[in-house]
């Protein structure tokens, strides 16, 4: 079995990827987190995880930038300089039929190499609830902090797990992921990415505001 990590660009794939989200959503949280239709969510950058050769997706990713939002941090307990630039990942989602090959890893490394390495981010975060934010492999390989503060999130109480992104401490925590993921991954799965200058060129992220007002 083969899975290519994508950008998504254009209009289909961004369509395979809201419907990844409706199935994800709908089943185990009750209500449809996304409830923009995908011209509407065009500024958001998405990642997906698609089968090759069949083509359906199993996966995804958004990130968006939330640098200046101060009252988005606020209400999520989070304080930055005026000189951090800051982007979230949200609406992660797997299908149930392809869990256990760690794809959020492999999506949060490719987000990272496409966006906020070569965009010059500085943090990044997202909400997890509670109950598995300080154990998951985001805290305890990809060197995320949970935060000690519970919040409201989408799927219930919540922590944020914050990395800064300039640290030492973040490229060894990828380099570690990336050595447990050789060492872990089936012989007969074959996850990769793909290449697409077109991305790098045109990394700049959409902030939060500006995209959930589309």
């Amino acid at each position: 079995m083969k899975i290519r990590i994508e950008a998504a660009l254009n209009l289909e794939q961004k369509a395979q990827a809201a419907q990844v989200r409706r199935e994800v959503f709908r089943t185990e949280c009750v209500e449809e987190l996304c409830r923009l239709a995908p011209t509407r969510l065009s500024r958001g950058r998405q990642l997906i995880a698609r089968l090759v050769p069949e083509g359906r997706v199993v996966a995804t990713l958004t990130v968006v930038e939330t640098t200046g939002d101060r009252a988005l941090h606020a209400k999520n307990g989070l304080s930055f300089g005026n000189s951090d630039r800051v982007a979230r990942y949200t609406q992660m989602a797997v299908m149930p039929s392809h869990r256990g090959l760690n794809l959020p890893l492999y999506l949060l490394l490719e987000a990272r190499r496409l966006y906020i390495e070569a965009g010059g981010l500085t943090h990044t975060w997202l909400l997890m609830p509670a109950g598995r934010a300080a154990t998951s492999k985001l805290s305890t390989m990809l060197d995320f902090s949970a935060s000690q503060q519970t919040v409201a999130g989408d799927q219930g109480p919540s922590r944020v797990l914050l990395r800064d992104e300039t640290a030492s401490a973040a490229l060894f925590a990828d380099m570690r992921t990336r050595s447990f993921l050789e060492a872990v991954c089936p012989r007969d799965l074959e996850i990769f990415a793909s290449c697409q200058p077109s991305v790098m060129a045109s990394h700049h992220l959409v902030r939060e505001d500006e995209w959930v007002a589309q």
